[in-house]
């Protein structure tokens, strides 16, 4: 990810906070629910492909399906951009067993 300002000029960024709320929606729980891992780059242990050039927020989320049942299974993480609050990415961040 690259830390080029906005095209528009704007230094305006997405708080955490906001970054957050914008992932409980996509994902459909709670704020509480979410953690952020992650503030200035990409989390070393994680390999997002076609990451955007965009910086984000990088938000845990807990997979829709079989809350609660133990499962291994890898991690899933919701981009958020800096600043624009696009969902870049909602999927797996590839570090399963």
């Amino acid at each position: 990810m690259t830390n080029q300002p906005p095209m528009s000029g704007t230094a305006v960024e997405i708080s955490q906070g906001d970054a957050v709320e914008i992932a409980a929606r996509k994902v459909g729980v709670r704020p509480e629910d979410l953690s952020v891992i992650c503030q200035d780059d990409e989390a070393a242990p994680f390999k997002i492909y076609n990451a955007p050039t965009e910086p984000c927020w990088w938000i845990v989320a807990p997979h829709a399906a079989g809350q609660g049942v133990l499962t291994l299974r890898s991690s899933r993480f919701v981009l958020v951009g800096r600043w624009t609050g696009v969902v870049h990415y909602d999927g797996s961040a590839n570090d399963e067993g």
